[in-house]
């Protein structure tokens, strides 16, 4: 039998076709959102009217901690946006309003950079659309 090759087992060549089918269509699937995911955050940089020069936190920023154990969610980012929503609310207001104490600068800060506020900001932009999660 020396010098004869082993002929794959039919039903292992099969198995292994199927396989590397579905491999590629993950791949394709996994091409197919990236594009998708690309012409999303163009549409949102319309929105906005800004074009963000790192895509990745953009996307990050629209993306719920639900969608994914290997990638970053909006949660880090939203941290850091609510402070510098604070700092430039209070800048406005500190030197829009001269006269006004503190506590009641505090509570008008406070009521700009509110959570149901800025989600329908979000909403009356459609930014909602954009959204990844689970």
């Amino acid at each position: 039998m020396e010098g004869r090759e082993k002929q794959p087992d039919p039903e292992v060549l099969c198995r292994f076709q199927v396989l590397h089918l579905q491999e590629d269509e993950r791949e394709l699937d996994a091409e197919s959102t990236q594009t998708e995911s690309l012409r999303d955050l163009h549409e949102v940089e319309e929105i906005l009217g800004y074009e963000f020069k790192n895509k990745s936190l953009l996307e990050e920023a629209f993306t719920h901690s639900s969608f994914s154990e290997d990638c970053f969610s909006y949660e880090r980012l939203e941290y850091v946006g609510d402070a510098v929503l604070n700092l430039l609310f209070t800048k406005e207001q500190y030197f829009l309003y001269p006269d006004l104490q503190p506590g009641p600068l505090t509570r008008l800060r406070a009521a700009n950079v509110d959570t149901e506020k800025l989600a329908r900001a979000a909403i009356k932009h459609g930014l909602h659309r954009y959204a990844s999660s689970n």
